[in-house]
Formats: C-alpha cells, sequence, structure tokens
C-alpha cells in the first residue's frame, strides 16, 4: 500500500509542478498581501506536498483560471 501512497503522492506532485510551470512562465510578478494565518497555512500545505510554496500557490491559481479548480458547496 505504501508504493500505491508514493505513487500517487509523485504523481500530484508532478502535476503541481507542470501547472506552476505551464501558469507562470516567469514573466510577471504579484505581490499578494495575505493574512499571516492564511500564509502559514498554504506553506504547511506546500511542504505536505512536497512542494516550494510559491509554487504551490501559482499551481492554484493556474488551476482555478483554467477552470480545474471549483468550489465545493457544502
Amino acid at each position: 500500500m505504501n508504493g500505491f501512497l508514493l505513487k500517487t503522492f509523485q504523481k500530484e506532485k508532478s502535476e503541481l509542478m507542470r501547472y506552476a510551470r505551464n501558469a507562470l512562465k516567469k514573466d510577471r510578478r504579484l505581490n499578494l498581501r495575505i493574512s499571516e494565518r492564511d500564509l502559514t497555512e498554504l506553506q504547511k500545505k506546500a511542504i505536505s506536498k512536497g512542494l516550494p510554496y510559491q509554487t504551490y500557490v501559482s499551481s492554484i491559481i493556474h488551476k482555478f483560471v483554467s477552470g480545474k479548480l471549483v468550489e465545493v458547496k457544502n
């Protein structure tokens, strides 16, 4: 089962990295003010996925603008 989890983790990490590369070609800069709490949570989630938090944020933005990130209604 650990092999399955590792493959799933590696696939998700690879996908997030691809999203981030495609989303931002590093030709534009975005300065954003967010709460310290939100930044800390983003950093924690990025660490759990094995990504730098800037890459993780870029992937989230890319998913959102491309329609792949949707809000889950409760």
